[in-house]
């Protein structure tokens, strides 16, 4: 039976680790047992430290030129640059650091967003006779008829309570 996170097979994830032809955004979720083992080896540890400080400076570099205006002949370079760090990749990379340092990398200028947040309105206004029965009771046993009567439906920006 072949280890899954024997050395070679780790170096060759860290070394495809930013290369998304390579190992494709859907494999994302499935890397952390990885994580943990590279987290066990001294070298390979160094190397992915190392892996994820090259991408967040290049991540942060490339925040800070899309910051300031760009000439028109430099907005080809500037393209391509932009192209080199994927947004998939940095997460790739912070969850990666968290695992090893044990603490979320604080020096990132605008991080991605989480890739695990469904962001859909519901407008539950017009909803009506749906044959669901809920049963609450107060605080003396008896039964309350419609237990979302004081409800309050409220608009939230749910990025303002999430911590990336």
């Amino acid at each position: 039976m072949t280890d899954l996170y024997n050395y070679s097979t780790l170096e060759n994830l860290l070394d495809g680790l930013t290369d998304l032809n390579r190992i494709p955004k859907e494999y994302s979720p499935l890397l952390e047992p990885y994580f943990q083992n590279i987290a066990n080896n001294t070298h390979l540890k160094f190397k992915a430290l190392k892996i994820c400080r090259f991408n967040f400076h290049k991540w942060n570099t490339l925040d800070s030129k899309n910051s300031k205006s760009i000439s028109p002949h430099c907005k080809a370079e500037n393209d391509k640059f932009s192209k080199a760090v994927d947004p998939e990749v940095i997460r790739r990379c912070l969850n990666l650091w968290y695992v090893l340092r044990g603490k979320e990398y604080k020096k990132l200028k605008n991080p991605p967003s989480a890739n695990n947040i469904i962001k859909d309105e519901v407008d539950v206004s017009n909803i009506k006779g749906l044959n669901l029965v809920r049963l609450e009771f107060d605080e003396f046993g008896k039964s309350i008829r419609n237990p979302l009567n004081n409800l309050i439906l409220e608009e939230v920006e749910v990025n303002d309570f999430l911590k990336e």
